[in-house]
């Protein structure tokens, strides 16, 4: 996790500090990569013992690596002086504890099903931090994202076009 001052960022678990200007991050914490007695650790973890207590393979994730990574894309849109609105496309990963955090970051979800569009709601997201982007949105799912108020659906066919006049038209 980090500690956030005003002035910099602080990783608790290296204990780093990293200058902020305008609550922006300027450097951020590299993914650690450190050996002990032969053994990889990973943000603090020994993952050979993992291995020895989990089913493999799995997946690891480190919070402090996806803050970090996070703040590095909003920060290289920010220094050029953009006004951006990161999306996270849960199709990436549907791991709910690592779409919080972005969510906590303020990135908005994209979604690219009606199984995804429950999850982003689940999860929180409100419909206008929605972007629905697929070339297979059924009539069914257009309908829901429409009465939802989704932020923006892109329209991938001329199929989608004509479903989605079929909807307006009701």
């Amino acid at each position: 996790r980090l500690k956030k001052n005003p002035q910099f960022l602080v990783c608790l678990s290296c204990k780093n500090t990293y200058p902020v200007k305008q609550g922006i991050p300027l450097l951020l914490p590299q993914p650690e990569d450190n050996h002990d007695n032969g053994h990889y650790r990973f943000a603090g973890i020994d993952v050979f013992r993992l291995t020895q207590s989990l089913p493999t393979p799995f997946f690891l994730f480190g919070e402090d690596m996806v803050i970090c990574n996070a703040l590095r894309l909003k920060n290289t849109f920010a220094a050029g002086g953009a006004k951006t609105k990161l999306y996270y496309s849960l199709k990436t990963c549907y791991e709910t504890p690592v779409i919080q955090v972005l969510k906590k970051l303020g990135y908005g979800a994209e979604v690219a099903s009606g199984m995804e569009l429950n999850m982003a709601l689940k999860i929180g997201f409100p419909p206008e931090d929605i972007i629905f982007d697929s070339p297979a949105k059924t009539e069914v799912e257009l309908t829901r994202a429409i009465r939802l108020g989704i932020h923006l659906i892109n329209v991938d066919n001329l199929d989608e076009l004509h479903k989605l006049t079929k909807i307006f038209s009701r």
